[in-house]
Formats: structure tokens, sequence, C-alpha cells
């Protein structure tokens, strides 16, 4: 946690004397620490998140007139996770997945004793020209693999799989000379973060193979599949990979066999076809077997109503790459929210 950020937790817990509060939020001895003494509910996300969050908070008064929102947006998204776990915010916003009980979830954890709660309200990056691109699957030019499923990266990258590891190139398919060659597989450090996250979210949590080849960053990620025709590899966030090697190509991938490979297109992604593409979070408190807090069940049904969702549609256009959920899984949320 960063001085600036902690002297804000700190300042917000030492100062905590709430007035004037709007009676939705109860007695001032039942009011949360994410109340401050204006009355206003403190939300803390990254600024990444601040033109998107401006906006669904200005719906949500709409909505709910009794309350009022201060919104604070540090430099890292980090400090989001940072202030749910010191209470000051009543959740956190997150545009790519929590990196887990190792590095974000462990405070909230070790105050609750349970995990958060995990709600979905859209999805990040789509590859088109100017747009933040989701974690893909790389390969040498010359390799002919034309797709693969989201359970076969998971062999190739991770161990210990009921079905068995995938070692070799001819068990995803490949003949002649690539058949019983050895998959060589290069990402990300296993250190906590991106890559540990994606391993946790779409590969069971198994650990990487013995052979996974960690790399510093993603030009060295590049780099290495660029000089190694067996080579393939996970590139968390990718910025115009192509541009920086001609010598390496995406790999269109499936969710499952029986699906469409996807290239991660605008319309794949809005499809939920591309199976990396990470989701727009909203991380909760909620203690096992208790109902949501008021304020922030009414915070998640605005997220996924169809304003809700129209805005995060919207910020799309500019620039920010986010897609709302299919009309499915927004139901399936708020199935979870009874």
């Amino acid at each position: 946690m960063s001085a600036r950020f902690a002297a804000l937790i700190a300042g917000l817990l030492l100062s905590f004397a709430p007035i004037g509060c709007a009676s939705a939020l109860g007695s001032e001895a039942e009011r949360p620490a994410y109340v401050l003494p204006d009355g206003s509910i403190s939300i803390v996300a990254g600024e990444r998140l601040a033109p998107l969050l401006t906006r669904l908070n200005a719906l949500f008064l709409t909505m709910h007139p009794e309350y009022r929102i201060t919104l604070t947006t540090p430099k890292s998204e980090v400090a989001t996770m940072q202030a749910f776990a010191a209470g000051v915010t009543p959740f956190a916003v997150m545009d790519r997945e929590s990196w887990g009980v190792r590095v974000e979830d462990r405070p909230f954890l070790q105050t609750r004793g349970y995990a958060p709660t995990d709600i979905r309200f859209g999805r990040v990056g789509y590859f088109a020209p100017g747009r933040p691109h989701p974690p893909a699957v790389y390969v040498n030019v010359d390799n002919p693999i034309s797709a693969l499923t989201l359970a076969q990266v998971a062999a190739i990258f991770t161990t210990g799989h009921e079905g068995g590891d995938v070692t070799h190139w001819g068990q995803v398919g490949l003949a002649d000379r690539w058949r019983d060659h050895r998959i060589h597989s290069y990402g990300p450090p296993d250190n906590g973060y991106g890559a540990s996250a994606l391993r946790g979210s779409r590969m069971k949590g198994y650990p990487f193979n013995p052979n996974y080849e960690a790399q510093s960053d993603d030009a060295a990620i590049i780099a290495a599949v660029a000089g190694d025709i067996f080579g393939i590899a996970i590139v968390d966030h990718p910025v115009a990979v192509q541009a920086q090697s001609p010598r390496v190509r995406m790999v269109p991938l499936a969710d499952t066999g029986g699906a469409a490979p996807s290239a991660g297109t605008h319309a794949d992604v809005a499809a939920g076809r591309y199976p990396l593409s990470p989701f727009l979070h909203l991380y909760v408190d909620r203690k096992p077997g208790q109902p949501l807090d008021p304020f922030v069940e009414a915070y998640a049904r605005m997220l996924l109503s169809d304003a809700g969702q129209a805005i995060v549609a919207a910020e799309a256009s500019d620039g920010s790459g986010l897609v709302p959920l299919t009309p499915a899984e927004v139901a399936a949320e708020l199935s979870g929210l009874r």
C-alpha cells in the first residue's frame, strides 16, 4: 500500500463521524466506515474506471436520490482492493480478475474470514485498433496450428489435469515433423499477478508446467516465440503484438470443442465467444448465508439493469474496449443476488 493511500484510509477511519447521512443508511451507530462525515458514500476505484463510474454513479443517483456518492480514483487499481479490505469503500470495482488470495484478496480474507463475492457486469477488451486487448495465445508464424480450445490451452501451460497434460504438438493435431516435438511454453512470471490470475480463473488453478519459461515482460515473451517455431505463449495484455514482431501470430480460441474458434473480435467478445476476455467485476462483502448490504445490492442491480448495461456499452465508443454481458449472463448474475 502506498504511503499516500495509507494516509487516505487512515484519515477516513480516524475522522469517521457520520453526520447528516441519508436515512437509508440507518442510525449513526449502524453506519459503516464507507459513509463519510458529510453523509456521502465513499467509492474508491482505479482511475482507469473513473469515466465509467462517473456515469454509473449518476445513473444510480437518479434511481436512488436518497443516497450521495463521493468517488475517489487513485492511480493504481490495487488501492481499490486495499480500500475494500479496510472497509472504506462498500465494494471493489475492477476491470480485471482479482489477483487472488496470494496477493489482493488476502487482507479481506484475513479480516472477514471469507472471500469476497464476485458479481460480473461486463467484459474488457477486444482486438481492434486503439482498443485494450484481452489476454491471448501466440505461436510462431510458421506453426500450422489453426485453433485451440481453452481446455487444450490449460493442458499445455499447466500440469496435473485428469485427462493428462499436453506436452507434444501431435496431441493437438499437428503431424509430420511437429507430431513428436515437445511444446515450448512461455509467458509472464507466476508471481501472484496477471499470469497467476489467468491460471486461476481460466485454467482451474493448476500450476504451470515445469518447463514453462517465464519472461520479464511482453516484449521478451514475443521475442521468445518469434525465435522458436515450437514455442507457444500467453500474453497477458497484448498491445500491437503483430507490430512488435511479424514472426508471431495469435491463435483463435474456443471455449469448448464444439464452439467456433474466436479471434477476439468485438462481436465475439460481446457474445461471450472469446474465452480469455476479462470480466468487469464488482467484488462485494457478503457474509455466507447473509443478504447483501442494501446499498450494495441496489448498486449491483443498477449495474445489471438495461440502463447500466447501456452505459457499459457506450463506454466502448470512447476507446475503453468495454462490452456488456449477454442477456443470459445478466439473468444469471441477477439470480445470484437473491
